[in-house]
């Protein structure tokens, strides 16, 4: 038990030590703020749109509680942008020499997304009940260690690679022992996720190397090549991705292939290690197929402005060339590892959980039995 409760604690040890220091950009002038007024201006009756709006802003003896702009001024809008009286939305100051200008620069939308985030949480606690509660609270602390270890070591310099193993590690101790329990299975399903994380972080490296990517194939990495975050090796980042996306559906597998091997014997505890892995195994194979396409379509889905730009091909670059492509490398690359992540953590949970049942009495493997080893 006490080395289970250690694995659990692991990672707040690490969030614990500190977040390392690293540079920070000053905050700008940032308002939430009303409008009181909006109105298109005359010719504006196509795209890009312009108003004059009128902004409520917060009392303050540095500016005027009530000001006017014009929107799209600085930005083309689409027609969903235009904003209406009683509209909550987010205002930037810009200080130009003697005057203070301000831009509208996104809908207030936090109100609804808080909302969202609680009737999820409710739905979940409502569906799962106890172990409902724990996946949530796993969740958070995850994001915990994602944002105050994660992201600071690499922001610090760290090669991303290893940090999003480490950060991993403590991410799988917290989300599959709040979500399921200190128990045996959940210990086997965490060893069976990390030896699979290992073998995705070895096949992702190699399949790196090989293919000679840089990590900088879409734009959001590319933005990181200035500033602060210019020295982030884009390359680990990258592999660092892969870790964390399959760290999600690997645990999924493990838990689940777990779970059928222990039903299996207690339903029938005269089978052999042999037999349970072949009758398990024919349970994963149709987990399997279902996730592996899950994993395609969530790569895809978050891909698909990057899948429009190359159906549309305005360069009119040939097929193979754009098959070639740093872009496409690296969601093949992605999408490739993690798969096969899946695909091994099938035999390898699967045998994993049949030595260790078939060493136990039968008895020994029920769900009250299991939290007292």
């Amino acid at each position: 038990m006490q080395y289970r409760i250690f694995l659990l604690l692991a990672p707040f040890a690490i969030v614990l030590c500190g977040r390392p220091a690293y540079a920070q950009i000053p905050n700008p002038e940032i308002y939430k703020t009303t409008v009181i007024d909006a109105q298109p201006l005359p010719d504006q009756a196509t795209p890009p749109y312009q108003q004059t709006v009128i902004l409520q802003l917060p009392s303050n003896a540095d500016h005027p509680e009530q000001i006017t702009i014009k929107h799209g001024a600085q930005t083309q809008l689409l027609k969903n942008e235009l904003v209406s009286p009683g509209d909550q939305v987010i205002i930037q100051a810009v200080d130009q020499g003697n005057q203070t200008n301000y831009w509208i620069i996104d809908f207030n939308r936090t109100p609804f997304l808080i909302g969202l985030i609680l009737f999820f949480a409710l739905l979940v606690i409502i569906s799962a009940g106890k172990k409902g509660l724990g996946a949530l609270i796993g969740l958070a602390l995850s994001i915990i260690v994602i944002l105050n270890f994660i992201i600071p070591q690499i922001l610090n310099g760290a090669n991303p690679l290893v940090i999003s193993i480490v950060g991993g590690i403590g991410i799988l101790s917290v989300t599959l022992f709040l979500a399921h329990g200190l128990n045996k299975p959940t210990f086997i399903a965490w060893i069976s996720t990390l030896i699979s994380l290992i073998f995705v972080g070895i096949i992702a490296t190699i399949a790196v190397e090989l293919a000679r990517l840089t990590g900088t194939g879409s734009e959001n990495p590319n933005s990181l090549r200035i500033g602060i975050t210019e020295h982030i090796n884009l390359q680990g980042l990258f592999l660092g991705g892969i870790i964390i996306g399959a760290l999600g559906v690997l645990d999924d597998i493990t838990t689940g292939q777990t779970a059928v091997v222990f039903e299996l014997k207690q339903t029938n505890p005269k089978l052999t290690a042999i037999e349970l892995v072949y009758k398990a195994r024919r349970v994963g194979i149709e987990h399997i197929a279902s996730l592996v396409n899950t994993l395609v379509m969530a790569y895809a889905g978050v891909a698909m402005p990057i899948l429009i730009i190359l159906v549309i091909n305005p360069q009119e670059w040939p097929g193979w060339a754009i098959f070639n492509s740093q872009i496409i490398a690296e969601e093949i690359i992605r999408t490739i590892s993690g798969s096969i992540g899946l695909i091994l953590a099938v035999p390898i949970t699967t045998f994993i959980a049949a030595w260790y049942v078939h060493k136990k009495n039968p008895s020994q493997l029920s769900p009250a039995n299991s939290h007292h080893h």
